[in-house]
């Protein structure tokens, strides 16, 4: 655990409101997604308890809008960006993939994805190739890389010190082409099929303005910032039923008030209220969420499967499964992706 305390206690660059946010969420999701694979002759309890989860993954969007614009301030040029971000991401996230393939070929059921499919899904967009996902969860990390990609256009245009002006014209297009479905069909699901951060766009631009109030506190005057929040917010109207599969579990007017949950907790995280405990165990699952997200849904609904066939009851199978996912994802955080990360500082910059 010395790993662990020491970042916890001296790498003041982490926000852990946030890491307490993305634990929280991660852990909520792991809990929908990992109590569906419970086989229904086992079923003690209705999986619907965990719904909530379904949603999360917009807060997901908002923490990282939040942080990624923090970090696009900070760095010196765009190859640092793109550095960066591929050895935060592609390493765990191919040990997540072989790992999975191992529990899949071993525990699960035995069908192995054909070379075409393993390629394609290791570029963590396997859309963009037309071919389907080996993780079903793993279709917020395309989103999340076409967003790096706009940001780091941004960037390289010049635009972050007028990203409000961006941000507005970013809404704009996004409701124009929500709003074109209802004229041609077929433009609207090429386009969202090729870009689908569109459909999720509100969530990431609400973290950037979020951000600024946070930092920026003579910013908390600026009317207008508010307006594109409450622009973000009423999209929910527009996308829902569009991107993801809360419309699954919760109508319109419910997604509505989730999210407007949200936007009204990173409200106050931006005006510096507290709102969260300052937990140690709960900073810690923060820090290990990404691992946690990567390896819960497959593996962790094999591992469940296994156990509730192995008469241990849905309730403690549930609350092993999780502990095991976070052993897994504890090692790998700290053993494998933080040393990488190290390397990889010392190797391509000079300086952090």
């Amino acid at each position: 655990m010395t790993d662990s305390t020491n970042i916890i206690k001296k790498n003041k660059s982490r926000i852990f409101e946030l890491d307490i946010l993305r634990g929280l969420a991660a852990l909520t999701v792991a809990l929908f997604h990992i109590s569906l694979d419970i086989p229904k002759e086992y079923i003690t309890f209705s999986p619907s308890i965990f719904s909530i989860g379904s949603p999360m993954p917009s807060l997901f969007f908002i923490i990282s809008g939040f942080v990624i614009f923090m970090t696009i301030e900070k760095i010196k040029d765009w190859k640092e960006f793109v550095l960066t971000r591929f050895f935060r991401l592609y390493p765990s996230f191919w040990i997540s993939i072989f790992l999975s393939l191992i529990f899949v070929y071993f525990l699960g059921n035995g069908n192995m994805p054909s070379s075409k499919v393993l390629f394609a899904n290791i570029t963590m967009i396997p859309d963009f190739f037309r071919q389907p996902l080996i993780v079903g969860s793993y279709w917020t990390l395309y989103i999340e890389i076409e967003f790096y990609i706009i940001i780091l256009i941004a960037y390289c245009l010049k635009l972050i010190p007028r990203i409000n002006a961006t941000i507005l014209f970013l809404l704009l297009v996004d409701y124009i082409l929500h709003f074109s479905r209802y004229y041609n069909e077929h433009i609207f699901i090429v386009t969202i099929g090729l870009i689908p951060f569109l459909s999720q766009a509100h969530f990431f631009i609400a973290g950037i303005i979020f951000y600024q109030l946070k930092m920026y506190p003579e910013r908390r005057k600026d009317y207008k910032l508010y307006v594109l929040l409450l622009l973000c917010l009423l999209f929910t109207f527009i996308m829902h039923g569009h991107g993801g599969k809360v419309f699954y579990f919760f109508n319109l007017w419910q997604e509505f008030s989730i999210n407007s949950v949200f936007f009204f907790i990173f409200l106050l995280f931006a005006f510096d209220i507290p709102f969260l405990p300052n937990s140690k165990t709960l900073k810690l699952f923060g820090i290990i969420s990404y691992n946690f997200y990567l390896l819960h849904d497959l593996i962790g609904g094999i591992i469940m499967n296994k156990l509730c066939k192995n008469s241990l009851p849905p309730v403690f199978a549930l609350g092993l499964t999780i502990l095991l996912i976070g052993c897994m994802s504890y090692w790998i955080c700290f053993y494998i992706e933080h040393p990488i990360m190290r390397f990889s500082k010392k190797a391509f910059r000079k300086e952090l």
